[in-house]
């Protein structure tokens, strides 16, 4: 086996990079689910604050409840509606960088070394999603 042939030489550094490049893809792909999971998360916190607030609103009777009571409340509800707001906003925003790193750099770095050239390539799931989203914007 010769080692110092450029072919050879260059197909375990391709594979190597190949390895490289599978193993990032795996770590975004973990935290894409961990964005996921975290934006499905947000509404159920949000049924769970209101069904919380709720009761606790309508088992006052009337004339005991003190206005001051009621805007505290309201204000708290504003102010945890827009934290949760602003985590699925972050949550949304980090998946689609995260997908658009996977679509700009990782799939066409694994089609060229893996000289891959036909229209599908390979690891072709964001600009898959990429293409969908680009017809459903342009009817």
């Amino acid at each position: 086996m010769d080692l110092t042939s450029p072919t050879k030489s260059n197909d375990g550094h391709d594979e190597m990079r190949v390895q490289a490049i599978l193993a990032e893809y795996d770590k975004l792909r973990d935290e894409m689910m961990h964005y996921i999971n975290l934006s499905t998360q947000i509404p159920l916190y949000a049924l769970g604050s209101v069904s919380i607030i709720i009761p606790l609103l309508l088992s006052q009777t009337p004339g005991t409840l003190f206005p001051q009571t009621v805007a505290a409340l309201l204000y708290a509800v504003v102010i945890v509606f827009s934290a949760m707001g602003l985590v699925y906003a972050s949550s949304a925003y980090n998946m689609y960088q995260i997908s658009a790193y996977i679509s700009r750099f990782i799939e066409p770095e694994l089609s060229r070394i893996t000289n891959e050239t036909s229209a599908r390539g390979v690891l072709r799931w964001e600009s898959y999603v990429k293409e969908r989203r680009r017809r459903v914007l342009e009817r």
